[in-house]
């Protein structure tokens, strides 16, 4: 199971307390879907990731820690309107937030995390609009994780990002002749390629892949 206390947390920006939930344990059972996400129920925990002042309206996964956001960053308009998108979920807007101030600062793997988390959020709300501009932002993302990093499973990734924002041919075309280390990591592609064939931009998990 998954648990949370309620703590007293200064924030690093305004320097005022204010309380947040804090997520000390959790607990996952089963098997994560084709872009990682956790399987209940850590999946239903992940909310409790993201914290937010509300006093300044800092968001981060923990507004203590140092950072260089300004008081005065947070109140431009790109910030407090997140891009002039409309969510559904507070917690989606919450990480969207997030992906904002860790892409000002250069953080491409939080940016890329906060970003993917909210679309995962609108999903939950059926927010689809949201989901796929936020899959297509978390595209953006992990291709700079790609070239800075080499790692194989944000390649691996990428792939359900591509199919579930319905760029199917794109998808077989860059993947088609890839190989990869691991031997899962090639039945994933395999079955990224056969549902993009069929034009499938529905969510799979890795028990789905044979």
């Amino acid at each position: 199971m998954s648990r949370t206390i309620q703590a007293e947390i200064k924030c690093w920006v305004c320097g005022k307390y204010s309380e947040q939930r804090i997520l000390v344990s959790i607990s996952r059972f089963g098997a994560p879907d084709l872009d990682l996400r956790p399987p209940e129920m850590e999946r239903s925990a992940k909310k409790y990731t993201i914290q937010e002042c509300p006093h300044c309206g800092y968001v981060a996964i923990d507004i203590s820690r140092k950072t260089t956001i300004s008081k005065d960053w947070l109140k431009n308009t790109k910030y407090l309107l997140c891009d002039n998108r409309f969510f559904k979920s507070e917690f989606a807007k919450k990480f969207y937030k997030n992906y904002l101030t860790n892409s000002i600062i250069g953080n491409i793997e939080s940016a890329y995390c906060a970003v993917l988390n909210a679309a995962w959020e609108c999903d939950d709300v059926g927010d689809v609009d949201n989901a796929f501009y936020c899959r297509k932002k978390a595209l953006e993302e992990i291709d700079k994780l790609i070239a800075s990093s080499g790692k194989e499973i944000f390649v691996v990734v990428k792939a359900d990002l591509l199919r579930r924002t319905d760029q199917f041919e794109i998808l077989i075309e860059e993947y088609k002749e890839k190989v990869f280390s691991e031997e899962m990591f090639n039945k994933v592609i395999a079955f990224q390629i056969d549902k993009a064939r069929a034009q499938d931009a529905h969510r799979y998990t890795v028990a789905n892949v044979n």
